[in-house]
């Protein structure tokens, strides 16, 4: 007579296959909750790595963008306040050719001279624009007004530093985001380092008014200061151009690094990206199995000994 028993082992694998069911089933039940197929490192060690990778860059191109626009958002504050200099300019050169005019009498040159100082006045004000919070014409110092007047010799000194905000906007770009105030209201230095004072907005402003009113009249200092005001011009004209190339090149970089992200984020949805229909099968699938296993391992439960006695 053949004595027969339970099988031990079978009933070990029975319940090991339905363990490892039913981490299948917790798995791609993650999956379709996050929308991903990558859920665990251990799903696709290599691709994990990738959309890993992926991320890195496209958060870094994101901060790229992000100084960007802080470095936009300062120029564009530079580029009002050198706008208005500009304007102002120009009126300054209309109202010294007024003040050329021989049919103009002192009382009338008075009237230009006044109005000359207005300007004045307003241009300290624009030197000492702020913008976030920080004085734009400052240099690195942008706590620091950028010009102040002297209380004794009434001059209009600049007190910000000559250093450069550079940002990076990419990679391999950095921009600068200010121009300093020497720059542009005092212009460059000699060969002493010494700033020239026909390249000084204010000091050349202050002489047209000056030699408006002077007693006696000299046409020669109006015109001198009417001619360095007019070259100051240009400097102006220079940063304005300075600036808009800048504002180009941000803009650009950024629209480059968005499209960049959007390609990145493409290729990183192929890697992570879920396929419902074959998740769906595979999950049908897993259930069936698991139903499966449970339907063997409750009949196994039901046998004895005696079942097996042959």
């Amino acid at each position: 007579m053949t004595l027969r028993t339970p099988n031990p082992y079978r009933s070990y694998q029975s319940h090991l296959d339905l363990q490892r069911s039913k981490e299948r089933l917790g798995i791609m039940q993650d999956q379709i909750t996050k929308d991903k197929r990558i859920v665990r490192i251990s799903d696709d060690p290599s691709g994990a790595s990738l959309i890993m990778d992926f991320q890195t860059s496209i958060e870094r191109n994101k901060m790229y963008v992000k100084q960007g626009e802080a470095a936009s958002s300062f120029l564009k504050g530079t580029e009002t306040a050198l706008n208005t200099v500009d304007i102002q300019i120009d009126r300054l050169l209309e109202l010294g050719q007024q003040g050329l005019n021989d049919l103009n009498a002192n009382r009338g040159r008075e009237a230009i001279a006044a109005e000359i100082d207005g300007i004045l006045t307003l241009l300290y004000d624009v030197s000492n624009t702020k913008e976030q919070g920080k004085y734009i014409f400052s240099g690195t110092n942008t706590s620091t007004q950028s010009f102040t007047i002297d209380p004794i010799t009434h001059s209009i000194d600049y007190d910000g530093n000559l250093g450069n905000i550079d940002l990076a906007i990419s990679s391999t770009a950095t921009i600068t985001s200010n121009l300093t105030g020497e720059l542009v209201f005092q212009g460059s230095r000699d060969g002493g380092g010494n700033l020239l004072p026909e390249q000084d907005l204010f000091i050349q402003v202050a002489g047209l008014r000056d030699a408006l009113t002077a007693v006696p009249y000299n046409r020669a200092d109006v015109e001198d200061a009417y001619n360095n005001i007019r070259v100051i011009k240009e400097r102006v004209n220079v940063c304005l151009t300075t600036v808009g190339s800048r504002h180009v090149q941000i803009e650009n970089s950024g629209t480059n690094l968005e499209d960049f992200n959007e390609s990145l984020q493409s290729i990183q949805n192929a890697y992570d990206g879920l396929d419902y229909p074959w998740t769906i099968s595979q999950w049908i699938a897993e259930e069936n199995s698991q139903q499966a296993a449970l339907s063997i391992i409750g009949r196994m439960g039901r046998y004895s000994l005696f079942d097996y006695i042959g």
